[in-house]
């Protein structure tokens, strides 16, 4: 059980971190910052609301700065609380440090990481899980550049791309669909169909 002085600890170890991503970026190495994301995402799920927005705001700022050091290591824990975060039931707060979060991911990058990872949540029992999934991959794909579409593994993304598109969310249906445009688009129509 958390007392007082532990999760003032841990916001203050968190807030630390903060302050590094935020004004020594070039501080954290790619080993570095690929373990302190999972630590930062595990207290993201605090039942304390002050330490969650905290850990949010820090996986913002880590993906801002350090975005593209991030591997699938240390992207997938990040994902995964983000778009946990984003649900209905969460407080209005979080929500709204997550939707930033999210969209930082899908700026900054890694682009090809993000866009699995949120792919993978499309099947979540929650609607709004669904809808930021689809939302996250959309804006991935859309940020990619041409080079980065052979890096993705389309035998795994297609699937989900189309059990987005009969998702529970409209919002989320239209993402799945701008998406699958997307892809038609930069990989051309023969070569979509080909996968």
């Amino acid at each position: 059980m958390e007392t007082a002085t532990a999760w003032n600890d841990q916001f203050d170890c968190i807030s630390m971190v903060r302050r590094l991503a935020i004004h020594q970026p070039a501080m954290l190495s790619k080993k570095t910052v690929g373990k302190v994301v999972p630590f930062v995402a595990e207290h993201a799920k605090s039942l304390r609301s002050v330490l969650s927005r905290n850990a949010i705001l820090c996986l913002d700022d880590l993906l801002f700065t350090c975005g593209p050091k991030l591997k699938t290591s240390g992207i997938a824990p990040a994902m995964d609380v983000l778009l946990e975060c984003s649900a209905g039931n969460m407080p209005k707060v979080i929500r709204a440090a997550t939707s930033t979060a999210l969209q930082q991911a899908t700026l900054t990058g890694p682009l090809v990481e993000v866009v699995q990872e949120a792919a993978l949540k499309v099947s979540h029992k929650n609607k709004d899980v669904q809808e930021a999934a689809m939302a996250a991959v959309e804006r991935g794909l859309k940020q990619m550049k041409v080079a980065d579409f052979t890096d993705l593994d389309l035998k795994s993304l297609l699937p989900l791309l189309y059990d987005g598109c009969n998702c529970k969310s409209i919002a989320g249906k239209k993402s799945a669909k701008a998406a699958c445009f997307t892809l038609v688009k930069s990989l051309g129509q023969e070569s979509y169909e080909a996968e």
